[in-house]
C-alpha cells in the first residue's frame, strides 16, 4: 500500500461507498483505484454495477470480479467489503425516468435501426410512433396530466404508442395534431418502474412529475424550505447524530418556516415558526 506523506484531519475525511460498472469501460478502474489511495476517503465498501446485455449476459458479475482483481493487484484483497449491485436495475426495486430522443443512439454514436426508443422500448411499454421539433415560431403542446393540470412541452415532442399491457397513460398531448396521444407513460417492472416523458423537461413538468413518483424532500416534516435555501444532510458516524445545514443562497431575505423546534447550533436559538434568513446566512439545525 502506498504511504503518504501528508495526513487529513478526521473532520475532513469523507465516508465513501464507489457502485461502479468497472467491467464497461477502462476509466472505472483509475477512478476506483484513486478513490482507494486518496487519504481524504473512508472507504465503506465497493458496489459492482451492471451495463446492460449488449456485451454480457452477466455484467453485474462482471464488474464484481473486476473490483475484486484490482484489490488483489493492490494488495488490498479482503481489505474493503464488495457488493453484488441489482442485476437489473429497474427489476430490483429502480426507478428510470427518461425524456424524448432516448434511446436512438448507440455507443459509437450511431442510430439503432429500430423504432425509437430502440433497446428502450421493451422497458418502457412503449414505441415512438412519430416525433417533431417545435419550432420558433410554433406554438408548443398542451399537456393534460391525469390530475387535471395542463402543462406545456417544450423543443421536442415524441408521439407515444403504448405497446405493453404494463404501461399506464399518465398524462396525454392536448392539442396540435396528436392531441390525445400519450405524453407521459409508466411501465412497472418487477419491483421497479419506468417512466418516459415524450418531451423536454422543464422546472413545472419536472417538478408534477416528483409529486407523481412521491418524492419529498428530506427536511418535509420539520421544515418548509424556500428555492434559494439548501440543503444538506449529514450524520455523524460514531454518535449517529444527524445535523442539517441550511445556507441562503439568495440576495434577499427568505423565511424557513420550522413546522417543530429546532436547534440552530451557531446562534444556540430555537427556531419555530416563520424564520428570516439574511442573505448567504448559514444556520447547523441539530435533528438528532
Amino acid at each position: 500500500m502506498m504511504k503518504h506523506t501528508f495526513n487529513v484531519p478526521d473532520l475532513k475525511k469523507i465516508r465513501l461507498i464507489v457502485n461502479s460498472d468497472a467491467k464497461n469501460e477502462a476509466d472505472d478502474q483509475y477512478a476506483i483505484v484513486h478513490a482507494l489511495l486518496s487519504p481524504q476517503f473512508i472507504m465503506k465498501g465497493l458496489i459492482g454495477a451492471h451495463f446492460g446485455e449488449e456485451r454480457s449476459q452477466t455484467s453485474m458479475m462482471d464488474s464484481v470480479k473486476e473490483i475484486e482483481l484490482l484489490l488483489d493487484l493492490m494488495g488490498l484483497s479482503g481489505e474493503y467489503p464488495v457488493f453484488c449491485g441489482a442485476e437489473r436495475a429497474v427489476e430490483g426495486g429502480g426507478l428510470l425516468v427518461l425524456g424524448c430522443r432516448s434511446g436512438y443512439k448507440d455507443m459509437t454514436g450511431q442510430c439503432y435501426m429500430l423504432p425509437f426508443p430502440g433497446p428502450l422500448a421493451d422497458l418502457c411499454g412503449i414505441e415512438v410512433e412519430d416525433f417533431t421539433l417545435i419550432g420558433p415560431l410554433q406554438q408548443a403542446p398542451d399537456i393534460q396530466w391525469e390530475g387535471g393540470a395542463v402543462l406545456k412541452g417544450d423543443t421536442f415532442a415524441d408521439i407515444l404508442r403504448v405497446t405493453s399491457d404494463s404501461a399506464e397513460v399518465l398524462a396525454a398531448y392536448a392539442s396540435e395534431y396528436y392531441a390525445g396521444k400519450p405524453a407521459l407513460v409508466r411501465c412497472k417492472r418487477g419491483e421497479g418502474s419506468t417512466y418516459y416523458y415524450g418531451s423536454v423537461f422543464t422546472e413545472a413538468v419536472a417538478g408534477a412529475l416528483l409529486d407523481e413518483i412521491g418524492l419529498t424532500s428530506p427536511a418535509a416534516e420539520w421544515a418548509e424550505l424556500p428555492e434559494d435555501v439548501e440543503l444538506a444532510i449529514r450524520t455523524h458516524e460514531k454518535t449517529q447524530k444527524s445535523y442539517a445545514f441550511l445556507m441562503n443562497y439568495a440576495h434577499t431575505e427568505q423565511t424557513v418556516v420550522f413546522r417543530s423546534p429546532k436547534r440552530d447550533l451557531l446562534t444556540e436559538k430555537v427556531l419555530q415558526g416563520g424564520f428570516p434568513m439574511q442573505p448567504f446566512e448559514v444556520c447547523v439545525i441539530e435533528l438528532s
